[in-house]
């Protein structure tokens, strides 16, 4: 996949623009799968889950991340 390509995301009116590949972490948290990074219309970034699901839509990370809660636990501290 080329950057710039638009993607559908699950739950998301709007188009995303893909921007590169990655690694769920965050220093020592996160899960270890590789993600797609991605920027909404209000250019905010958004991690996806590298395969479509049976609809053809991207799903963001977050929302199946095993490490998610330990992501927005880290975030409040």
């Amino acid at each position: 996949m080329r950057p710039g390509t638009l993607l559908r995301v699950a739950h998301l009116n709007e188009l995303v623009t893909f921007t590169g590949v990655g690694v769920c972490r965050r220093g020592l948290i996160g899960c270890r799968q590789r993600i797609l990074w991605a920027r909404t219309a209000r250019n905010e970034p958004i991690a996806l889950n590298p395969a479509f699901n049976e609809y053809g839509y991207y799903v963001a990370h977050q929302a199946t991340c095993p490490d998610g809660k330990r992501f927005r636990n880290a975030a409040c501290s």
